[in-house]
Formats: structure tokens, sequence, C-alpha cells
């Protein structure tokens, strides 16, 4: 009996399984679809930003360092030994036109100027001697011809000076020129004793001390300018071709950490270099010493160039503009390509002077497929 109520149990459990199953297949089965929804494709999103027309001076930028526009060494132009320095004379000292640097003893110069000053009196009182007595010569000649009328007058000629003493007068004019020429020089060498600075300036280095014998030649110091700065900036091509009149000396504003100082454009140096396809430019600034921030030499320095006044632009980010001076632009939702024309670029930005308007939208992100004319929504970017 045991075994028939167990068989009877498994019996009715595998029934209650096998109507379960079929129940819920049944109810899949007659279970209504769900109504079916049409599938929206969404626009790309874009980030945009609105342009505004402007007008005003257009600028193009550089960088390089602070040089003085004069720099010479300056050397002993005759032998001695320095007896005096000026107190400015050690590095860094400032100077000021014609002022004396340096002294050498002067001794044996001034003995030579006393003894050129000498022989210098006595050719002079040689010429007075030779005119003289070419005087007499004539008046002697003019009274022989006066007593005897018939005689002849010497035939110009050696004979005829010789008789008028003419050619001691030009030997004596000669020894007393070249001995003033010997005077001459001979002060030139005692002025050399005392080196005096040909510019107002600052002493870079100094190579020479009280008690040293110099030699003609020998460098004792390295000068250079402070009344005017200069600064080399390398310009592209195409930023030098924007800048209006150099003739004009354009504006220059120089800044070094936190100052500004105002220059200007002197010239441009040389030919365009082909290795990196620039110009040289060199801006000026006079008295870079002068005010509360000194432009001191070797300081590196931004400078911003007045390139040319332009009446009408368009400011926009460098990364708007598109591979072949293209931007793209949305109107009425959807994407359109556009070509624009670049004035210049500087910095991050882009100087648009033709092929946008005052409020068109400018795409300034990358979506990943981009098409003339495609539908997209837009954000405005931050």
């Amino acid at each position: 009996m045991s075994f028939v109520k167990r068989f009877k149990s498994i019996l009715i459990g595998v029934g209650i399984i096998a109507v379960g199953i079929i129940g819920l297949t049944l109810m899949i089965a007659l279970r209504p679809e769900p109504p079916k929804e049409d599938r929206v494709e969404l626009a790309p999103i874009v980030q945009t930003i609105s342009v505004d027309e402007q007008s005003g001076m257009i600028h193009v930028t550089g960088s390089g360092s602070v040089g003085p526009q004069r720099e010479a060494p300056i050397s002993a132009q005759v032998q001695g030994k320095v007896i005096r320095t000026s107190d400015h004379f050690v590095p860094g000292g400032s100077f000021r036109k014609g002022e004396v640097l340096l002294e050498l003893d002067p001794s044996d110069y001034e003995n030579a100027v006393a003894m050129a000053e000498a022989e210098v009196t006595q050719r002079r009182f040689e010429v007075i001697m030779a005119r003289e007595e070419s005087q007499i010569a004539r008046d002697e000649w003019g009274r022989l011809k006066s007593r005897n009328p018939e005689i002849e007058a010497p035939k110009a000629g050696d004979l005829g000076s010789l008789v008028f003493r003419e050619p001691q007068l030009k030997l004596a004019e000669s020894a007393l020129a070249a001995a003033e020429a010997r005077l001459r020089d001979a002060r030139t060498r005692l002025d050399r004793t005392r080196l005096t600075a040909p510019f107002s300036g600052q002493i870079r280095t100094k190579a020479a001390e009280i008690g040293q014998v110099l030699a003609p030649g020998q460098v004792i110091a390295s000068l250079y300018s402070t009344d005017m700065a200069e600064i080399m900036v390398p310009l592209r091509a195409e930023e030098a071709a924007l800048i209006d009149n150099l003739q004009s000396r354009p504006k220059a504003r120089v800044k070094v950490g936190g100052a500004t100082r105002e220059g200007f454009l002197a010239r441009i140096e040389g030919a365009l270099d082909p290795a990196t396809r620039s110009y040289r430019v060199v801006i000026q600034v006079p008295n870079p010493y002068l005010g509360d921030s000194p432009l001191l030499m070797g300081s590196y320095a931004d400078v911003m160039i007045d390139a040319q006044q332009v009446d009408t632009f368009i400011e926009i980010p460098r990364l708007a503009v598109r591979e072949g001076s293209m931007v793209w632009v949305v109107r009425d939702d959807r994407l359109h390509f556009r070509p624009i024309q670049i004035l210049t670029q500087r910095g991050e930005s882009a100087i648009v002077t033709a092929g946008l308007s005052s409020g068109d939208q400018l795409v300034v992100s990358t979506p990943a497929v981009v098409t003339d004319g495609m539908s997209v929504r837009t954000v405005a970017a931050r």
C-alpha cells in the first residue's frame, strides 16, 4: 500500500507542475502585444557663441630681450700708466657723455707737446726771416732797376726764383707746416691720456686698474648706452605685412613684469629669414631707466605693436576656424559651412574681416559627424 500511495503522490505532483507550465504558456501566448512607438532620431548638440562686429586697431604681438641701442668696447689709444679712474668706473656704474673715465700718466706726452711748441716757434721765426730776405732781394732789384733801366728782369724759372730767394721761403714754410702737424699730433696723443665716455650709459665690464700700464689698443672696458633701449622681436612674414607705414614709427607697448612702457617700431632688420620665415623688427624705448620701473637690459619683454586701423572685423576663437579657412554657423537649427577671410591670428584668436556678420551663431564644438545643412541642437558655450 505504501508504494501505491507514494506513486499517487508523485503523479499528483507531476500533474500540478504540468498544469502550471501549460497555463503559463497560454498566458504568454495569449498576451496582447504592447503598442509600437515610432523611434525619434535626436539631432546632435553643438556649442555656439554669438559674434559681434567691431572696429579698432589691430595689433601684432611678440617678445624679445631688452638690449642697448649702442654697445662698444673702449681701448687705450696710447701707452701709459693708469694714474686715476672715475668713481663710476665700476661694473654697473653710470656715466655721462664726455665724462673722464680713466687717466694715464701724461708726463711724456706733455714734454712732447712742449718740444713741438718750441719747434713751431723756431720754424715760424725762420719763415719770417725767409720772407724778409726775399723782400730785401726784391727791393734791391728794384733799386738796381731804377738806376739802370736797360737791365732786363730775371727770366721766370729757377734762376728768377733764386734771385728773389723764393725756394728758401718755401722751404721754411714747409718746415713750419711739418712742425705744426707734429704739434697737433703731440697734443692729440696728450688728449688721449684721458679716456672719455663717447655716450651716456653704464659700464658692463672693466679691465684696468690704477697702476696698470696699458698698451695701445688694449681694451679697458665695455660700455652700453642707456638713453635708448632696443628689443629685437621676430615676426612672421604675414604679421610683418600687417604693419602699415613703417615710416610713421607705429606705437608699441612693452611689458616687463607688471610694468608697461611706451615705445615705437624703429625699423625692420635685414631680409626674411628663410629658415623661420620671419623678420626681426626693432622696438625702441626712450629713456628706459627713468621712472619707477626701469627697463633693465637683459630682461625679457612682451611687445604689442599697433599694426593698422580696421573699420570692421570680428574676433573669434581660433579653435572655431576649420580646415581651409572655414567656420560652421547655425541658422534655423541647421549647421552650415561658411568660408571666411582671416586678416591675422594672434594667440587663441583669429581676426575675421569677411564671411561673418553680427549675430551669427558660431559653432565652437566638434560633433562626431558633420555635414553641411544637417540638423543640430544648440547650447550656449561657456
